[in-house]
């Protein structure tokens, strides 16, 4: 399985970028959410299943973006 992770941090609370990722109304239905750290999302493609996590974590002066997504063959 592949793995790729990207991370930076930025100077706004995990709350607002929380409010704007999730500004979608019917995401929560479908997608496993943890407010406001963290939601994951998995995609059944032709060729693979595609798992991606998308995490706000609390960092002095900010909030650690991290996005992994994760695949195998399906």
């Amino acid at each position: 399985m592949r793995r790729y992770v990207h991370e930076l941090v930025v100077n706004t609370p995990p709350e607002t970028l929380w409010r704007a990722i999730v500004d979608i109304r019917r995401w929560p239905e479908w997608d496993a959410i943890e407010p406001p750290n963290r939601f994951v999302d998995l995609a059944h493609l032709p060729l693979v299943k595609m798992r991606g996590s998308h995490e706000f974590l609390p960092e002095r002066g900010g909030t650690r973006i991290r996005v992994t997504i994760a695949g195998r063959p399906s």
